[in-house]
């Protein structure tokens, strides 16, 4: 009897397969991938790294395949320990991974709205279609086909906090409580910290709308008591979270203090470029991209919530019986949405917030918009079942499922996918390159990516464990960033050499000073047909001015200061006819935290603001020994002689170019080390200095990591030995510290009884 009374659920679950089947039946294959970016190129790249740490028995907190070495599992839009880990772990394949994991959350938005339905008083055919609905809306489907999966995940989520939500808030379920906590922590484990986020706004409009329209509620809740039983269920939720999600919550938090988001973003990124407005309103609510275009209108490229017209309908319909509490809620939850993706003077001012203002294109509240409609649709279907019996309602049902099947997946077509095994055989660049004997020596850029963000091809040649110089993502560090910019429009070929670029690829012949062609190769017919032609050259170009990853530096420069001059000088002097980086280096910090034997060990001080009262004195000292300091206190200078100093740094280059390269090992992902065979200023080409987390040592003890030459590194050895560079992600400590601190929060306020119930105990002790 047990069993049967679950055999409505199991059809469901079987549906919603068989829906996900037919969706994805086009990735049902070990080398064919979903011809989205984000998928093939983000997704891949991520299982690629997991597989590349697991080799060295770790995780990929860093990643050095990508913009030349940055945090990884730090970054907020990458999972952590969620299923797609899980999944790798088990089939370790990373193709398979990726479209099962496509294939389980997929199926999962829809069983999860279905739960959620039920949870809120739906009958099983009101809340089938609820979950059909918001398995197929555009919010879904689109993001699949065009992009990041990790926001699919956050949205399957979703209904699953909100149904443990409302149980803990209306059957004062401890147990709920905690799993709404897991689910809200699920999200940011799995890299959906903007899903987090719009589902946090979701379930606080609700909570807010419960406590206006129920005073049953919100006396109880608001009940002046330490015996009030929501002051435990908000804190089971809570370290519940906490206890799954602080690693990562923290870790994401120490690695945006690195990046472009640390002061959130501009107006026009948090605004987007096509807002919800009344000229759009048809596309990005009501229909899909076909039914648009048949019926000429515009069409826009931006998020869109579209349910397609026959759920549409059903919710204006549903919206009827706002009478009902949960229906008024889900109004009131929808319209929020739609004000949220609009531009307004409300929006405007949410810009200001910390959270929200971090977040990119409001038109992604839609979201939010497309999970409310979808129960409202529910709604309506019920009304409409209501009037109707026997043999019409059966009908009636058949017709509208089948309507919405037609509408949302058939009509709109299924994700385009492509061989990608094909596509990385037919690379003949990435063959050639996957023949070098030391990979880790060098790294590869290409010529043909404008933007300097946003890059391919990271993902395919990190298969063969070459690192990239460009990446992708929303999220870059700015100083970086700013070198590729640049490195692009004054010398790209000394600037990259900085970087150890020893390769660039091409789609057609170049004259640049200081490339040379290596090899023009077959060309990938299939990637150029997939717009991924750049990826596979045919020109392969070798850069002439490309330094070793590691080498000893002959003469050391120190730019003092941290401000925009300092950058500004700094940059001039690299590119100047003058600056040789194979023979000197710039070191950019302040003679206050460097360490007598480093200050002792430079050749030349540039001060680009007023020194302190200490650094005066070690100035006199160094001018004393005969160093150049520009410009020269000890002399009443008060500017810098261009001239003069051009003309010194000149003279720190010439000298024979050989260079005194050392050995450079990658030990995985998160360590390194360097054998020293000189001491001195050894220069690095990898962001060490940029990134808090990691150290160097030498002999168990602790160097300081210098920034050198605009982003890499540097340090100062006294001795012969082995420099080893490890890598702790910023927050991950605290993070674990807080996550055990939770767990025995939790656990004690699960073991220790209640007031009430102390008192049954006792009251059946007396009996």
């Amino acid at each position: 009897m047990r069993i049967r009374r679950h055999f409505p659920l199991i059809g469901v679950i079987l549906f919603f397969i068989f829906l996900s089947l037919l969706f994805l039946h086009g990735i049902i294959s070990e080398n064919r991938v979903i011809d989205n970016s984000h998928y093939w190129n983000e997704f891949l790249f991520e299982l690629d790294n997991l597989k590349y740490s697991m080799n060295y028995g770790t995780l990929p907190f860093w990643t050095p395949f990508y913009y030349s070495g940055r945090p990884f599992m730090s970054n907020p839009q990458w999972f952590f320990l969620s299923p797609a880990f899980f999944v790798y772990l088990l089939i370790r394949n990373q193709v398979v991974s990726m479209n099962i994991i496509v294939f389980f959350y997929f199926t999962l938005s829809g069983i999860a709205m279905y739960l959620l339905a039920l949870e809120l008083g739906y009958k099983r055919k009101s809340a089938l279609l609820a979950g059909l609905v918001y398995s197929l809306a555009t919010p879904n489907t689109w993001w699949i086909k065009t992009g990041f999966i990790a926001i699919n995940a956050g949205y399957s989520i979703l209904p699953l906090a909100v149904l443990f939500f409302h149980k803990a808030l209306h059957k004062r379920s401890i147990s709920a409580a905690a799993l709404l906590g897991i689910m809200l922590a699920w999200q940011v484990q799995a890299g959906a910290s903007l899903m987090f986020i719009y589902t946090s706004i979701a379930l606080s409009i609700w909570a807010l709308a419960e406590l206006i329209l129920s005073k049953k509620l919100r006396r109880a809740i608001l009940k002046p008591s330490l015996s009030n039983p929501y002051l435990k269920i908000v804190a089971v939720s809570l370290l519940s979270f906490l206890f799954l999600g602080a690693p990562k919550l923290l870790m994401a938090t120490g690695f945006i203090h690195t990046t472009n988001r640390v002061h959130g973003v501009s107006m026009a990124e948090y605004i987007g470029e096509d807002p919800l407005k009344i000229s759009n309103s048809a596309h990005y609510l009501l229909l899909t991209d076909p039914e648009a275009a048949f019926l000429g209108v515009e069409k826009h490229l931006a998020m869109r919530g579209s349910l397609g017209v026959i759920a549409f309908v059903l919710a204006i319909l549903g919206a009827l019986r706002f009478r009902k509490r949960r229906v008024l809620i889900l109004i009131i939850i929808a319209l929020a949405s739609l004000t949220l993706a609009s531009r307004n003077p409300l929006t405007l001012q949410l810009h200001g917030l910390p959270i929200i203002g971090s977040t990119r294109h409001i038109s992604r509240m839609l979201f939010i918009y497309a999970f409310a409609m979808s129960l409202l649709a529910a709604e309506g279907f019920s009304l409409l079942l209501a009037r109707m019996k026997g043999k019409k309602s059966d009908i009636v049902t058949y017709a509208i499922f089948s309507l919405i099947l037609v509408e949302l997946l058939i009509i709109p077509g299924f994700p385009k996918t492509f061989n990608l095994n094909k596509e990385i055989r037919g690379n003949r660049v990435m063959g050639y390159l996957g023949n070098e004997a030391n990979k880790e020596s060098f790294r590869i850029d290409t010529l043909d990516a404008n933007e300097l963000v946003g890059a391919f091809g990271y993902s395919y040649y990190s298969k063969d464990g070459i690192e990239s110089v460009k990446g992708g993502g929303a999220t870059w560090n700015d100083d970086y960033l700013m070198f590729l910019a640049v490195a692009k429009k004054y010398n790209i070929a000394k600037l990259g050499g900085m970087l150890n670029t020893k390769y660039f690829t091409s789609s057609k012949p170049v004259d640049i000073d200081g490339l040379s062609l290596v090899k023009k190769f077959e060309r990938c017919l299939y990637c150029e047909r997939n717009k991924r032609g750049s990826i596979a050259g045919p020109y392969l170009y070798l850069n002439n001015y490309s330094l070793p990853r590691v080498f000893k530096a002959e003469h050391a420069i120190l730019v003092e200061g941290e401000g925009r001059n300092a950058k500004n000088l700094a940059y001039q002097l690299m590119l100047s006819r003058e600056f040789n980086p194979s023979k000197e280096i710039l070191i950019q910090d302040s003679l206050d935290r460097l360490t007598l034997e480093e200050i002792n060990a430079l050749d030349m001080v540039v001060l680009t603001e007023a020194p302190s009262p200490g650094e005066r004195e070690v100035i006199k000292g160094m001018a004393s020994e005969g160093k150049a300091v520009f410009p020269d206190l000890t002399k009443g200078e008060t500017k810098i002689d261009r001239r003069v100093l051009m003309k010194k740094i000149e003279e720190l280059g010439n000298g024979i170019q050989e260079i005194n390269a050392m050995k450079f090992r990658r030990k995985g992902p998160n360590e390194a080390s360097v054998d020293v065979t000189k001491p001195g200023w050894i220069f690095i080409s990898g962001k060490y200095a940029l990134y808090p987390g990691w150290k160097a040592s030498i002999n168990n003890n602790v160097i300081p990591v210098r920034l050198c030459d605009g982003v890499v590194s540097c340090v100062f050895i006294e001795r012969k030995g082995t420099v080893n560079l490890k890598y702790m992600p910023f927050g991950l400590r605290k993070g674990l510290w807080l996550s055990a601190l939770s767990l025995v929060a939790l656990v004690g306020l699960m073991v220790v009884p209640t007031r009430k119930h102390i008192k049954r105990r006792k009251a059946n002790d007396s009996d």
